[in-house]
């Protein structure tokens, strides 16, 4: 069987990825995935990582969620008309609700999303780190409630229900999905991460490029590439 020649382009050969395909999600159609996990994990640490590019503007859709319902869980959401990113936890009778300043309406090219949640660190303000396109967001519009120290979270707990697009309302019915696309998702199980452990910036473009996640996954760790070369579980 002859071989396939690879030419090797500076992508491949700085370890980069491409985003050649993508898991689309029609919110018209109620699209979502869902995993429930038989063994906690690590409930205080852990990271979230992803590129996503919606595809409506002024509308929430839910991109993570963990619990309940919206009243007992976490998600991290586009929020409502004003595009906003939102993280929210309700934990203990105690809401933390964090919005950002900026708006992010763009439908047209992708960002790269990394939420970073550590409970054991002692400085308060570094428990919950978001970033975009590799920068830290430090500025929100809303921010209620601290994030906890030592909290145990609904996410990476046994039997609870965790969800990529979709959010539960707080009777824990299915509420709000996401309408776009994602791909390179990853949910490291155990450790707070940067975004330079998925991403980098392109010295020739100045633009952020996805890599490939060297590191290990935890308890419930996983990788979901969402190219279209592999099923999406």
């Amino acid at each position: 069987m002859a071989g396939i020649a690879h030419v090797i382009t500076p992508d491949s050969a700085s370890g980069s990825q491409v985003i050649d395909g993508s898991l689309k999600f029609d919110s018209s159609k109620n699209q979502f995935l869902q995993q429930t996990f038989g063994a906690d994990g690590n409930k205080k640490t852990f990271t979230y990582s992803f590129w996503a590019k919606k595809t409506l503007q002024s509308q929430s859709g839910g991109i993570i969620f963990s619990g309940d319902n919206n009243v007992d869980g976490n998600n991290f959401e586009f929020r409502d008309a004003a595009d906003k990113l939102r993280v929210y936890s309700y934990q203990n009778n105690s809401a933390v609700d964090y919005r950002t300043t900026a708006e992010y309406r763009d439908t047209s090219g992708w960002k790269h999303f990394v939420v970073s949640i550590d409970s054991t660190n002692g400085t308060a303000s570094d428990r919950m780190k978001l970033y975009v396109n590799g920068e830290r967001v430090t500025n929100f519009s809303t921010s209620t409630g601290t994030w906890g120290s030592n909290t145990d979270y609904k996410v990476n707990t046994s039997g609870e229900n965790h969800y990529i697009g979709l959010l539960l309302n707080s009777s824990g019915a299915q509420s709000t999905w996401f309408d776009g696309q994602m791909s390179q998702w990853y949910f490291i199980d155990g450790q707070a991460l940067g975004p330079e452990y998925f991403g980098y910036t392109d010295g020739l473009t100045n633009t952020w490029k996805p890599k490939k996640y060297e590191g290990t996954f935890g308890t419930n760790g996983f990788w979901l590439p969402m190219d279209g070369n592999s099923p999406i579980g």
